[in-house]
């Protein structure tokens, strides 16, 4: 997703250019899943839904008419590392049959993600998560990093871990901080405007990272930032004219572009933390 959107970055600096999209390269990989997916025996059938790019499925036998979804970002970056076609079979039936989370929380394998206030109504489980507010018509959530797919574990489950959700959001994010070491990168591009880059899974997540925040702070003057979709982060310095403005521009110019949309909300890094921007 990010390499399309530094793709789209391109074009729209290239005005003959700019209405020319190419496919969507991960289509082949979206394939490739639901053919995996719809040969489980308890899966009554499989589609491809290019808006958030995944794999929707609805059960057969005693899950008769539950639906699933599996997003194929992760896989699809997989995929592009392995070495040989076997490694990528295994790969795609791993995907397509993912296994449930283990009963005994790893502490290591939990991390934070951000994610849409309407997220905890679209399963009933999801209202036993451990939240916090997060500016921009968003929340923090605690996810469960799995070989395949992330999981969210309940507030009694991550009680195994953490005795408080103060415990529970530095455990995190000191995951997160290991995580991202030596994998973060930083995209430049016009008015100031920086692409962070993490791995198209924990992207956003990095805005729950205040060390991160305040280093770059630090090196240039206002800093706006926006998390668009799950896998998109992008900041700007407000004090270089028409920083924001071309920010909010792209935005607006590749929202057709991106997948699971977040927020649209410039937020700006003060002394407590994010803040909804005010110009």
């Amino acid at each position: 997703m990010l390499a399309r959107f530094l793709f789209t970055l391109f074009l729209l600096s290239t005005p003959v250019l700019a209405d020319a999209q190419g496919p969507d390269p991960i289509e082949g990989t979206l394939h490739r899943l639901r053919v995996a997916v719809n040969i489980r025996p308890d899966v009554e059938f499989a589609w491809v839904s290019p808006r958030d790019r995944s794999v929707a499925f609805r059960m057969a036998g005693e899950h008769n008419g539950v639906e699933g979804r599996i997003f194929g970002g992760n896989l699809h970056r997989r995929l592009l590392e392995a070495k040989t076609q076997a490694e990528r079979e295994v790969l795609v039936t791993l995907y397509a049959n993912p296994l449930p989370p283990p009963q005994e929380l790893d502490p290591l394998t939990i991390l934070p993600v951000l994610r849409r206030l309407d997220f905890l109504n679209e399963q009933e489980s999801n209202r036993d998560l451990l939240t916090h507010p997060f500016p921009g018509g968003l929340v923090a959530v605690y996810a469960q990093d799995l070989p395949t797919r992330m999981a969210f574990p309940s507030r009694s489950h991550v009680a195994q871990i953490a005795t408080s959700p103060k415990d529970l959001r530095s455990l995190a994010i000191n995951n997160l901080r290991r995580y991202a070491e030596r994998r973060v990168e930083f995209q430049g591009g016009l008015f100031g405007l920086t692409i962070v880059s993490l791995d198209g899974v924990y992207d956003t997540s990095l805005l729950l990272d205040e060390t991160f925040w305040r280093d770059i702070d630090g090196r240039i003057g206002r800093v706006v930032a926006m998390a668009p979709s799950q896998d998109t982060l992008i900041y700007t310095d407000a004090d270089i004219p028409g920083g924001v403005e071309y920010l909010v521009s792209l935005v607006t110019r590749t929202r057709n572009e991106l997948s699971n949309p977040l927020s649209e909300t410039l937020l700006e890094w003060t002394e407590d933390g994010w803040q909804v921007y005010t110009p």
